[in-house]
């Protein structure tokens, strides 16, 4: 990544409320809040979700890397279930930067929430994994089906109507059979084959989904998207908190996450415990072809252009529009 400007400078912020968010989210996610403060310090609140993508996000909180970075600062950080819940936090001003999708940051400012991608967090292979044994391709799906996403307006549910208006001239062919399910229990639902015919997995679901006898994967990401994207953004209140020396330092925390990910063997067993996942198995993982940490802001423009010419958006931003320093994109 490119150099990032120096340390910031501890600055008040007025107006910071001292309470996180307990949790809004679709299907009652529960939330994991952890909290590093001074009472008198100006406050920056980050959100997370679940995930392999949010590996340099987790080691960044566990290493105290962004209150490394911000000197004088207190760090509050939580975990909430989906984009949903991020929204409804940052909308009511008790969350500063979030995590997610491109394609449910575009709902929100379709919607009018105050955000901007400030930079991009992770590009991960995705795949949309089956157990029915005559589902060879993506185009073998039928009304039979139920496809299991983490919420509609997710990147699962715009990269299935993606490939659907590809290959059925219907980008909601399968609108009505999706199945609102957080990644575990989707995971679970597959394999027993309770509710779902269907699930497009990322890391490290998608491995363990692969790993099953009887799992086949028909669709992968970059297929539905027609090409790389990225899969994670960090996104930012708009307005003047955040303040750009502070995203700057959230960026330079999450270099140094990746760089320890990359270098330092201690990192993978730090995450390993966090994740629950064996260390060599979560080393392979990282390994995996695909995965990426950091980079450029991939993907933005073409799921704009798709999300509003299908109607999933009432506008067509400009991409200029939704970015914010230090945001880079190819």
């Amino acid at each position: 990544m490119k150099h990032r400007p120096g340390k910031a400078e501890a600055k008040p912020i007025a107006g910071v409320t001292l309470c996180i968010l307990l949790i809004l989210s679709c299907g009652g996610d529960s939330q994991e809040h952890r909290r590093t403060r001074r009472d008198d310090a100006p406050v920056l609140r980050i959100a997370e979700q679940f995930g392999l993508a949010y590996a340099p996000l987790v080691l960044a909180r566990m290493r105290g890397y962004v209150e490394d970075e911000l000197p004088g600062y207190s760090v509050e950080w939580s975990r909430l279930g989906n984009a949903t819940a991020i929204r409804e936090a940052m909308i009511a001003g008790r969350l500063d930067i979030g995590f997610m999708g491109i394609p449910p940051f575009l709902i929100g400012v379709d919607r009018g929430t105050p955000w901007k991608v400030f930079c991009a967090l992770a590009r991960m292979p995705m795949g949309l994994a089956t157990t029915r044994a005559d589902r060879s391709t993506f185009a073998d799906l039928d009304d039979s089906d139920r496809i299991a996403v983490p919420q509609p307006g997710s990147i699962q549910h715009i990269l299935l109507a993606m490939a659907a208006e590809r290959s059925f001239a219907d980008a909601a062919r399968f609108d009505d059979r999706l199945v609102t399910l957080a990644h575990p229990d989707a995971t679970n639902a597959l394999l027993s084959g309770a509710a779902v015919t269907a699930y497009f997995a990322p890391p490290p679901f998608l491995q363990r989904l692969t790993a099953e006898p009887g799992v086949s994967v028909i669709l992968t990401g970059d297929e539905a998207f027609g090409g790389p994207f990225t899969f994670i953004v960090g996104v930012s209140a708009s307005g003047d908190h955040p303040s750009e020396l502070v995203r700057y330092a959230v960026v330079r925390a999450l270099d140094r996450a990746t760089e320890a990910l990359r270098d330092d063997p201690t990192a993978i067993d730090d995450l390993a415990g966090a994740f629950e996942i064996p260390t060599e198995e979560l080393r392979e993982q990282l390994m995996t072809e695909g995965v990426e940490f950091g980079g450029t802001v991939r993907g933005v423009g073409r799921f704009v252009s798709f999300m509003h010419r299908v109607g999933y958006l009432e506008r067509e931003h400009a991409e200029s529009m939704l970015l914010i320093p230090p945001a880079e994109t190819p």
